[in-house]
């Protein structure tokens, strides 16, 4: 990609000249026939104040357009474009180095079973401090440059399980990769003859990886999905304990929760047997949810108080998850949770 001279006022005004010409497209008016907002790609490259200048015109044009930045670094550096005079949003990258480190590398995260919980709500605590109001953070697992989430739990169904309920309950924007949903695999490659390609292949949604609308990608023998793999929309449509069954059941838990949506949330922390869990409260007026994951390597244990699970005349029920069963037990006030588990309690009135 070429650098550009944003010193230049000429070259900074062509850039926004291209940006107010995708919000309307046509040049009538209708800003409905233009895109929502741009995602600036290597955010870190232009000064700041360029962006500072594309807002302004960006939103002269359409008050409701998103500015979503890439930038690719500490929460620290992050937060000096997240003080709303720049982006609306950015990719929280912070977040993804504690869940799956190196991009490039496998079975080296937090998902993977490197370290505590309390890492992952340490990372939210300091989002919540550094970042305007007003201002989002995108979380996600993976995207087109970083190695699939199933390479990098090394096929571990109950960690990939563990990072879609991270995913879903999350406050701000959650973003997913295509593929992450069935399970497709995908690293980098080294070169000889592809790099990123494997991480990009397409997503499977046929078991026999061919049909209508399907997209036709390179094929070398050492490529990760294949046909009839168990992996793909088509196979694991009909499965109710199925990765794609828990995607869609955590979509729509979210969509129809305005709490994990928009409501407020806690990270509390946690003591003895379960200091190493991660502990999530969101909730509104009208519902309390509490997220448990276990990311760590070994069985951990909560015991709550009795009067907890029935705060304010709630009751607290867990929410059937599949597989879930098979990973955490609740007895007793005491909710035990194997390597990989994960748990979502509600309280209802």
């Amino acid at each position: 990609m070429p650098t550009l001279n944003f010193a230049s006022p000429k070259v900074r005004q062509f850039a926004i000249d291209i940006a107010l010409h995708w919000l309307d497209p046509n040049g009538d008016g209708k800003l409905s026939e233009g895109v929502d907002g741009f995602r600036c790609d290597v955010a870190v490259g232009p000064p700041p104040d360029f962006w500072v200048q594309l807002r302004q015109a960006v939103k002269a044009k359409n008050p409701d357009a998103i500015l979503l930045g890439e930038l690719w670094t500490s929460a620290k550096a992050i937060s000096a474009h997240m003080q709303g005079d720049e982006f609306d949003a950015a990719f929280d990258f912070p977040a993804y180095k504690t869940l799956e480190a190196s991009q490039d590398q496998n079975n080296d995260g937090l998902l993977a079973g490197n370290g505590s919980g309390a890492i992952a709500a340490f990372d939210l605590k300091v989002s919540a401090k550094l970042y305007a109001s007003g201002t989002y953070m995108v979380r996600f697992l993976g995207n087109h440059d970083t190695n699939r989430v199933m390479s990098e739990v090394n096929g571990d169904m109950a960690r990939a399980r563990a990072g879609a309920v991270w995913l879903a309950t999350v406050p701000d924007v959650p973003m997913i990769y295509y593929g992450e949903e069935i399970g497709m695999k995908g690293s980098k490659g080294n070169g000889s003859p592809y790099w990123d390609e494997y991480r990009r292949e397409p997503l499977d949604w046929y078991a026999a990886e061919s049909g209508p609308g399907m997209t036709t990608w390179f094929k070398p023998v050492d490529r990760y999905n294949k046909a009839n793999d168990e992996i793909s929309v088509e196979e694991e449509n009909a499965k109710p304990d199925s990765l794609l069954a828990l995607y869609r059941l955590l979509g729509r838990l979210r969509r129809e929760s305005p709490a994990l949506q928009i409501g407020d949330y806690d990270l509390p922390k946690l003591d003895g047997e379960a200091k190493d869990l991660y502990f999530l409260r969101r909730w509104d007026e009208r519902s309390l949810f509490l997220v448990l994951i276990n990311f760590s390597r070994t069985p951990a244990v909560w015991t709550a108080d009795p009067a907890f699970w029935t705060a304010g005349g709630d009751t607290f029920r867990p929410l059937p998850l599949p597989i879930a069963d098979e990973l955490a037990t609740v007895e007793a006030g005491q909710v035990a949770l194997q390597p990989g588990g994960y748990a979502i309690f509600k309280a209802t009135s």
